[in-house]
């Protein structure tokens, strides 16, 4: 019993109350126990069973969120017995051998007990009834009780409960009010620096979206005058000459992917990707695919295998283009990350899902590191990626785009045997329009 959980969810405080009442209720079901192994009168038998029964109940409630309702069942289960004990103390009923007095130590327990567990108003909330009860029993229900003994009782019991109810509003003033609104000043405080965090982040990639643009522009400038040189339309040029112009062109291109890189996640981050979708043919986008990664992996040595499934249809609703990037983004990395052996595109399709693999034999991703290739800026580790370069942008670029999709991105891989992307993405065409 003492083992089982508690929530991890809720303050200390809430953790303390549940564990007093789930201690409570232990005692008092022992107590019940014993009272019913020494009570063979069914008259006694009754209440004791039900008062039993409910801390079954109430143990149950006090493991969970309902703490608080376990509280008030815990006291009502200990006036139960107590009501009845007093009832046939004014009856004729021979078998009883309670005093006054003992049904009064028995309802001081839930006063107590009401004391320690609820707040002020809820302890005189119960103090009050059990003395309005005891005021019920005596006046119209059991008018022959002791009247010494009974006006003893109630007054001991009157102050018990302000004695209670007063503790109840130290420990809650002085002890658990402070703590709550400690907490609720650092929730509040927490909440203000997220807010903080979060409009710094936009403000950030708005600022990177705005940059990126602007840098693109000069730079698109330079691969064009390359070009022009290169192709000789500027002079003609000797081997060296070729050769640096070459080298600016490579460097220009390098550059500007690095800058559209920052501009993707820079218009994602800030809410200005949107998905348009439209009517595509996947068998001709893989077509297209296969093409432009082709001289890539020969390049390499590497065999590139790309397989369209039989239960692909020849049109679906998707966006072209990011679907593009997506897929690129992924051949562009398996490629890079491989120098031996295949990398495979394999594109699937059932009632749920468009499902897209990309699977290398490449260096693979160390199981300590899955954890973190999604994110930006983020790369798996620093030798391989600096003899690859990059800026560990791509897989972030690709998790977002597929997140804007409404799909999801899976990867299976161990160092050094390859790595196996997966991206689901939910077909679109029952639910969303289609333009031309």
């Amino acid at each position: 019993f003492f083992t089982a959980p508690h929530p991890t969810h809720l303050d200390p405080i809430k953790q303390r109350q549940i564990r007093l009442i789930s201690l409570m209720s232990i005692i008092s079901a022992i107590v019940l126990l014993v009272g019913l192994v020494a009570s063979p009168d069914s008259v006694n038998t009754e209440p004791l069973l039900i008062s039993l029964g409910m801390m079954g109940i109430i143990y149950g409630l006090s493991r969970s969120a309902y703490a608080t309702w376990a509280g008030y069942l815990l006291l009502l289960s200990l006036t139960i017995p107590s009501t009845v004990f007093f009832l046939d103390l004014g009856s004729s009923n021979p078998s009883i051998d309670f005093t006054v007095y003992s049904g009064a130590i028995w309802l001081a327990l839930p006063i107590v007990l009401s004391g320690l567990i609820l707040q002020a108003r809820g302890s005189s909330f119960v103090s009050t009834v059990i003395l309005g009860v005891m005021l019920l029993i005596k006046f119209r229900l059991a008018p022959n009780l002791n009247d010494e003994q009974f006006w003893n009782s109630w007054a001991f019991l009157t102050t018990l409960s302000v004695i209670m109810v007063v503790s109840s509003l130290v420990r809650e003033y002085y002890l658990i009010r402070p703590q709550i609104n400690a907490m609720l000043e650092a929730q509040a405080q927490l909440k203000e620096s997220n807010d903080d965090l979060r409009r710094a982040d936009r403000v950030k990639d708005e600022f990177l979206a705005t940059m990126s643009h602007e840098l693109r522009t000069p730079l698109n400038s330079v691969i064009g005058y390359s070009s022009i040189l290169r192709d000789g339309l500027g002079g003609e040029l000797d081997e060296e000459a070729l050769a640096l112009v070459a080298a600016i062109e490579n460097s220009s291109q390098h550059l500007l992917t690095l800058i559209t890189d920052i501009l993707d996640i820079s218009k994602i981050g800030a809410g200005k990707v949107m998905i348009h979708m439209e009517q595509v043919n996947l068998r001709q986008l893989a077509s297209t695919w296969e093409q432009t990664f082709a001289g890539l992996a020969r390049k390499k040595g590497l065999r590139l295998q790309v397989r369209v499934a039989d239960s692909v249809p020849q049109m679906i609703g998707s966006d072209a283009g990011r679907l593009t990037q997506i897929v690129t983004n992924l051949l562009s990395n398996a490629i890079k990350f491989t120098d031996q052996g295949f990398v495979a595109l394999v594109i699937g399709y059932n009632a749920e899902n468009l499902i897209i693999r990309v699977q290398d034999t490449g260096i693979g991703i160390p199981e300590d590191q899955l954890n973190v290739i999604f994110e930006k800026f983020r790369q798996v580790n620093a030798s391989s990626n600096r003899r690859h370069e990059g800026t560990g942008l791509g897989l972030a670029i690709t998790k977002r785009l597929v997140e804007l999709f409404g799909g999801r991105i899976t990867v299976n891989s161990k160092a050094g045997y390859g790595t196996q992307f997966t991206v689901f993405l939910p077909n679109s065409d029952a639910q969303l329009p289609l333009g031309g």
